[in-house]
């Protein structure tokens, strides 16, 4: 299960940096608007976490302040795929 927290980790990640087209690491808490996070990269980044994850984001879920940093990102992705808070 630890391997699979921090493939999530890292996918997510992977996911982040490309949306963004950012080449290199962006720490778990920095925030993501000064790299370019605005309402249409967050659309692609939750298409992009909804495909890759196999998840379906709720509309109350699709708050900008919940794709602030990659912590929450992550914490979110886990909750939709085992049920319980990250």
């Amino acid at each position: 299960m630890i391997a699979d927290m921090n493939a999530i980790d890292e996918k997510v990640s992977r996911i982040v940096g490309k949306v963004l087209q950012h080449k290199h690491p962006i720490a778990m808490d920095q925030v993501l608007y000064p790299y370019g996070l605005d309402s249409m990269k967050i659309i692609e980044l939750i298409v992009q976490l909804e495909d890759q994850f196999n998840i379906l984001l709720d509309d109350n879920e699709l708050y900008f302040e919940n794709f602030s940093n990659k912590r929450d990102i992550i914490a979110r992705v886990k909750r939709k795929l085992y049920g319980q808070p990250y």
